[in-house]
């Protein structure tokens, strides 16, 4: 059977291969824009290209797309191979369940939505209610909630959305117990959590871009705290590095909203960490990992020490507890040390 099928496809593959044209690609036009880097011309014939907002640019992806879609129209198993896709996608999928107060949320697609639907139950053994549906927000479906966070009471959730798979996400929060949206909308997040602190959060923006902002390099992460029921405007701002433009920071909090954890980036692996004791008036945060050399996972905290999963001398990665009083390595307390196994955050 499966040989009957292979043989079927290759006839297909072969018949297609046939009759296909060499595409005819549309023909952008060259500029004389070069840049100088350590004495070495380096063109760059087709930055126009990078104006995502002029009507040239929008010209030649019109072009672009409609030379792709005619192209993928002639695939004669193209329709057969989509429904068989289509076939396997289609069954439920569910995420694991998240508390917030009483409530218990989490995510189902049916099979084929463009988007899960999240739902709600006041108790484990109650029967799941549709609760905010996503897929109700945009005709095309393309609007998305990219994480949800709940305070500690379960009173308020506040939803990362994302449009058309935008990386510029907005914050709207809810009232959980009938859904009520607050009129405050936060926005130019970007690579951001949600951390509740009292009846507020804490989040990650940028600036609001200017002119051609948005098509530029994104600089200045910072991290602010939203007070519920005021406007932005009025957000304060906790954490900014003006002399390292290019860092990125995210915020967590200790259970019991005593420690704020900052932890900046400055590319894909590697960050720094820094702790502000948030019972105490005026306290600032203060750094107790300064380099960018290996990865520490804030995990929570024991008491006045925070819990980190670190490969930090340890490739297969150990457990440790770190006092924001005594920062200094030499004061870090081992809770499990690298094993032959690598230890993971699951």
């Amino acid at each position: 059977m499966r040989r009957r099928y292979f043989i079927y496809f290759l006839l297909n593959v072969i018949a297609f291969s046939a009759v296909a044209q060499k595409p005819i690609y549309p023909s952008p036009r060259k500029t004389d824009v070069t840049d100088t880097y350590f004495g070495v011309t380096v063109p760059d014939p087709y930055r126009w290209l990078e104006d995502d907002n002029s009507a040239e640019t929008a010209k030649w992806v019109a072009e672009e797309n409609a030379l792709t879609n005619e192209y993928l129209t002639r695939i004669p198993f193209r329709d057969s191979l989509k429904s068989r896709m289509a076939a396997l996608w289609n069954y439920p999928k569910y995420t694991s369940p998240y508390k917030a107060g009483k409530r218990y949320f989490y995510f189902k697609n049916d099979g084929l939505q463009n988007q899960p639907v999240l739902y709600v139950m006041p108790g484990l053994n109650y029967v799941p209610m549709a609760y905010f549906d996503p897929n109700k927000l945009s005709s095309d479906g393309t609007v998305s909630i990219q994480s949800i966070s709940a305070d500690k009471e379960g009173k308020y959730i506040a939803f990362v959305m994302s449009k058309a798979g935008s990386d510029w996400n907005e914050i709207r929060i809810k009232e959980a117990g009938n859904m009520k949206t607050l009129p405050e909308i936060i926005s130019w997040v970007k690579f951001s959590r949600i951390v509740w602190k009292d009846s507020g959060f804490y989040y990650s923006r940028y600036n609001e871009p200017s002119g051609t902002g948005l098509s530029t390099r994104n600089e200045n992460h910072k991290i602010f705290y939203h007070q519920l029921h005021t406007s932005q405007l009025d957000d304060i701002l906790v954490w900014e590095d003006a002399s390292h433009p290019l860092r990125n920071f995210s915020a967590a909090t200790s259970v019991d909203e005593k420690y704020l954890i900052i932890s900046a980036t400055e590319s894909t692996t590697g960050n720094s960490i820094l702790i502000q004791d948030l019972s105490k008036k005026d306290s600032k945060p203060v750094a107790i990992v300064d380099k960018f050399d290996s990865d520490f996972e804030y995990i929570g905290n024991i008491g006045n020490e925070a819990v980190f999963i670190t490969n930090y001398k340890a490739p297969k990665r150990r457990l440790i507890a770190i006092n924001p009083d005594k920062p200094a390595e030499a004061s870090w307390r081992v809770i499990v040390p690298q094993e032959n196994n690598i230890l993971l955050n699951e």
